[in-house]
């Protein structure tokens, strides 16, 4: 990868016809970080990465797309990528982020956060109960990776498709699939179809 950044820097490369791509070493524990794009600019003295056109950085079953990224390191081990423009986070099962900006902390060379913002930001999961979809928004939504817990705020919204909540803050567990809202009064609505189906099945 260093000696491809390299090429790059040195111009024997056009940057606009390049298709870049790399791995960075995760730790015994963790998968490896894979990244790709159409274009990279490296600047060694100051430790700083941008990838441009279809970036996309995968690690395991958690990957993120954008038009562009900018890391404040030339690795995962412990670094921070802030990513712009169409983003798309995939989490682990069927758990999907949408947003127009992200921020993704690595730690000891794994994903450990992930935070995004948007107008709003969105999320959504398939396979919960009864084989419904979970969907939400909020200003900002935050993505605890190795927890598995995802934290809507400001204007959060949250429906699994029968039912819909608003609160300040909703906690949603992306495993157990379950949620917890507070931060201030919200309120909450459950269809007529949906209190029919939870009766029939007691």
């Amino acid at each position: 990868m260093r000696a491809l950044l390299l090429a790059v820097l040195a111009g024997c490369v056009p940057a606009a016809a390049l298709a870049a791509s790399g791995t960075f070493k995760g730790n015994s524990l963790e998968a490896p970080v894979n990244w790709s794009a159409d274009a990279v600019s490296v600047d060694y003295q100051n430790h700083h990465v941008i990838l441009r056109g279809n970036v996309k950085i995968v690690q395991g079953d958690v990957s993120v797309a954008a038009d562009q990224a900018e890391a404040s390191g030339l690795d995962a081990q412990d670094s921070l990528w802030v990513f712009t423009g169409k983003v798309h986070v995939h989490a682990e099962g069927e758990g999907e982020l949408h947003s127009d900006r992200a921020t993704v902390q690595f730690n000891h060379s794994a994903v450990a956060h992930v935070v995004v913002i948007g107008q709003p930001a969105q999320f959504e999961q398939a396979g919960i109960q009864g084989g419904g979809q979970a969907r939400g928004h909020a200003s900002n939504i935050d993505y605890d990776v190795p927890g598995g817990i995802v934290k809507l705020s400001g204007d959060a919204w949250l429906s699994d498709g029968h039912s819909e909540i608003s609160y300040p803050l909703i906690t949603y567990n992306v495993r157990e699939k379950s949620l917890q809202a507070d931060g201030g009064r919200g309120h909450s609505t459950v269809s007529p179809r949906a209190s029919k189906e939870a009766r029939e099945k007691k």
